[in-house]
């Protein structure tokens, strides 16, 4: 989305994420399984994913999709060139690949994959950050939900971030889609505890629209 509006992420939450290291996993609750999609598999060429955020709209713009590539060993990977504003000339290269229950963003530069976030309900990833904070994110059971006429499946996901002292600062509660390999909705809250609960919501955002 453009810098007016919330980004929600082709594959997460890399604002709060900014300069971390590699994610650690925390047990997964028994029983619970990962969503059996390929990464990006809905993601077409030409395909316009459509959000709101505070009444202001944005289109993403799929350039180009690669589907079932190989990048760094690992196939069935998802390669696009996407443009996240109107005003975006250059659109920005992005690739994903995944395992049974994590996603992985692929860095070409370094030419090596980093752990982006778990796919399977009831599961935890830990990412360390610069400043000696972490952020963590933390799963629930897929779900349906219908955007236009299609039905996507999504995965409930908190990324709750903690300064070095441990105390949260900041909160997304997000619906990420495996298929679209992006969130299609959430919130950004903010530490206020004044607050029932203790969040205060900052902004949110919402995928209102698929064009093919």
């Amino acid at each position: 989305m453009p810098q007016c509006l919330v980004r929600p992420m082709l594959a997460s939450v890399a604002a709060l994420l900014l300069g971390s290291s590699a994610l650690q996993r925390v047990a997964p609750a028994i029983g619970q399984l990962a969503v059996d999609e390929r990464i990006g598999a809905l993601l077409r060429p030409g395909m316009q994913l459509v959000y709101e955020s505070g009444g202001v709209g944005a289109t993403w713009t799929l350039d180009s999709v690669a589907h079932d590539t190989t990048l760094g060993g690992r196939a069935g990977c998802v390669r696009m060139r996407v443009r996240t504003a109107a005003d975006q000339a250059v659109p920005e290269v992005r690739a994903y690949c995944r395992d049974a229950t994590t996603m992985f963003a692929w860095d070409e530069r370094t030419g090596t994959h980093r752990p982006s976030r778990p796919l399977r309900g009831g599961d935890s990833l830990r990412s360390p950050q610069r400043n000696g904070g972490s952020a963590l994110y933390e799963t629930a059971a897929a779900i349906e939900e219908m955007i236009g006429a299609r039905t996507i499946t999504v995965i409930p996901t908190t990324v709750t971030t903690r300064d070095s002292t441990g105390t949260p600062v900041r909160r997304l509660r997000e619906r990420f889609s495996i298929g679209l390999a992006t969130a299609t909705g959430g919130v950004f809250e903010e530490r206020d505890l004044t607050q029932p609960g203790g969040w205060r919501i900052a902004r949110s955002f919402e995928l209102t629209l698929i064009r093919d």
